[in-house]
């Protein structure tokens, strides 16, 4: 008996550790050493082929997670929050190049905002957190209150929970013709499949989660294959001149309208720029005219695109998404203070009056509700035309001013 036992595990032993075996291990592990040392992904510069992680639309996400620090202060929102801090820190710092997209888009500080509450806590006598006080900019251009819903409830399960969180909203922060419940954000993309270890233990992981993520652990191929499919489908659709997603061909056929709208109405009226309403087309003052026509209409067209026919049942699912954040803030003990940025007049007059109105009733009433602080920007206190490059996104001096009334409201009201 012990003598078959012995041959039966001489045989097993010699089946694995046979040459075919032996040579497909050592390869793996060379690939993967060579994949985790070189990262092939690092190299690809356009566009269309690079992988999200390293995309600058999102690629402060998988940087925020991964690092240690845990702020005190999270600035959240789309791209009107971001270009409120770029603008103002080009300016004021010198830290970030407002001209190019990318740097505005990975851009993390706030340096302009955090200085001038370091100030308002030395005012207050708390001197032991003035040089400690942190504020990270974790603006996503684009992301909608589902995404930034998403992505707060991932930094917490990353134990970053900040003293405040300062959520810039507009409009369309509720509302997208481009976006549907369906569609797969880049947010989301980066998210979804976010894991670390201490999620193994999660009991809402299904078993090919958890084997996800042990392998991935283990094996860096298998932990960024998300990237390399990206690349190949994005390699593989623009050979084709097609989009890889539906969230992306929509995005792509409302900026091609909006561009065919501009040209149309630049040629119509090159010199004066135009509010858009359902009924009427008004143009605008002598004094408004300092704004490329161009650019403002493209913009204009683009979130004409956005914002009609109106969705109500979008608006409804949006604001369920930032009940969700105040309750997530308020069971954390994280100050909320919800901001409703600075949009023209302009921009206005392309949103339904229903809708519209809804979205001024609404929101600050379910802020208030739920425990959170809401200061209203875009009262028309804060900010003129001259304020804005485009219909929604302010320039340096109009930055200035979002950031110093901000402060100023923060001050009065005791919110920090």
């Amino acid at each position: 008996m012990f003598e078959r036992e012995t041959a039966f595990i001489e045989r097993v032993a010699r089946r694995c550790t046979g040459s075919t075996f032996v040579c497909l291990l050592i390869t793996l592990v060379l690939c993967d050493l060579a994949i985790s040392a070189v990262n092939p992904l690092k190299f690809i510069k356009n566009y269309d082929y690079m992988p999200l992680s390293q995309n600058p639309l999102v690629s402060k996400i998988p940087r925020f997670l991964k690092e240690k620090n845990n702020p005190d202060i999270l600035v959240m929102g789309s791209s009107l929050p971001m270009k409120a801090i770029s603008a103002c820190d080009h300016e004021y710092a010198h830290s970030v190049d407002n001209n190019t997209i990318e740097d505005v888009r990975r851009y993390t500080e706030a340096r302009y905002l955090r200085d001038n509450l370091r100030s308002l806590l030395q005012e207050k006598g708390q001197d032991k957190r003035i040089n400690d006080l942190e504020v990270y900019n974790l603006t996503i251009a684009g992301s909608m209150a589902s995404d930034t819903k998403l992505l707060l409830s991932k930094a917490l399960r990353e134990h970053k929970r900040p003293r405040m969180v300062i959520y810039g909203v507009a409009p369309r922060t509720f509302m997208d013709n481009t976006v549907s419940k369906d569609e797969k954000t880049a947010v989301w993309q980066i998210l979804s499949k976010w894991r670390n270890l201490g999620d193994f233990v999660d009991s809402r992981l299904s078993s090919a989660e958890r084997r996800d993520l042990m392998i991935a652990n283990f094996w860096n191929f298998y932990r960024d294959r998300m990237d390399y499919q990206t690349f190949i489908l994005g390699y593989a659709c623009n050979k084709l001149d097609r989009s890889p997603t539906i969230y992306a061909a929509k995005q792509r056929a409302a900026a091609e309208a909006a561009g065919k709208d501009a040209a149309e109405s630049t040629s119509a009226s090159a010199a004066t720029p135009v509010t858009k309403t359902a009924n009427s087309t008004k143009s605008a003052s002598a004094s408004e005219q300092h704004q490329n026509p161009e650019v403002l209409q493209k913009d204009l067209a683009l979130y004409d695109v956005r914002y009609n026919p109106p969705d109500f049942k979008q608006f409804d699912a949006q604001k369920s998404h930032l009940k969700e954040i105040l309750s997530i803030c308020k069971n954390k003990g994280i100050k909320l203070l919800v901001v409703a940025m600075p949009i023209t007049e302009q921009n206005r007059a392309l949103l339904d009056r229903t809708l519209y109105q809804r979205y001024l009733e609404e929101i600050p009433a379910l802020t208030l509700s739920q425990g959170g602080s809401f200061l209203n920007l875009d009262d028309g206190n804060t900010n003129s035309i001259a304020d804005f490059e485009d219909s929604v996104h302010t320039n340096s001096r109009g930055g200035k001013k979002v950031h110093d009334r901000l402060v100023q409201s923060i001050k009065k009201n005791q919110w920090l």
